[in-house]
């Protein structure tokens, strides 16, 4: 009776130490960030679209895998200030392979240039 509740609580810990360790803290996203998608750590299929929101006032370019996305292939939507590629033919990418992928976000202020341009914002998701 005693080791079946040992082993009952013990369970009860390994799962209350999965669950807390599972939920993560949600990224802090620089000035001019709002949102990328698909999110930090997502599972997506290999076709879905890639980019970001940006607030209003920046504008800016995406690099996945270290392959720069021209701007002809970049989807932009001003009235939500979002940029974004989506993969396909007779486009830099494809189709994405399984696994993991890391995107670059160069963006900038539009009244100062991309010369001004900082750090890049990067984040990483799977494709599936």
């Amino acid at each position: 009776m005693l080791t079946t509740a040992l082993l009952g609580v013990a369970a009860f810990l390994l799962y209350v130490g999965v669950q807390s360790q599972s939920e993560e803290e949600p990224p802090v996203r620089p000035t001019g960030v709002r949102l990328e998608f698909p999110k930090r750590g997502a599972i997506a299929l290999r076709q879905d679209a890639i980019g970001a929101e940006l607030d209003f006032g920046y504008e800016g370019r995406l690099s996945i895998d270290q392959r720069v996305i021209p701007d002809d292939q970049l989807d932009v939507i001003s009235g939500i200030n979002r940029v974004s590629f989506t993969p396909g033919t007779d486009k830099e990418i494809v189709s994405l392979d399984e696994g993991r992928h890391c995107v670059s976000l160069t963006y900038w202020r539009s009244v100062t240039g991309e010369d001004t341009a900082g750090r890049p914002y990067i984040w990483c998701f799977t494709a599936a």
